[in-house]
């Protein structure tokens, strides 16, 4: 099904909106394990997310106090 001019040009605009593209670059000889197991991961992007959220969680991150500390020059 062909993807009309307008609903490109939305999808484009909420993009550039609400979203941010975060890319790496992984060594096809010295990260080939991350590589390997990440092929086996059915959801790549939800399973790094997870990682992150756990690892935060762990870390004791609260969002509310970093924008605390944002808002006052920290």
């Amino acid at each position: 099904m062909k993807v009309s001019e307008a609903d490109y040009k939305a999808a484009q605009k909420y993009l550039k909106t609400n979203c941010k593209q975060i890319t790496m670059v992984l060594n096809i000889k010295t990260d080939e394990d991350i590589l390997v197991w990440l092929d086996q991961q059915n959801n790549k992007q939800g399973y790094l997310k997870q990682l992150i959220r756990d690892d935060m969680r762990v870390s004791g991150f609260r969002l509310e106090d970093e924008k605390k500390a944002k808002e006052n020059g920290k």
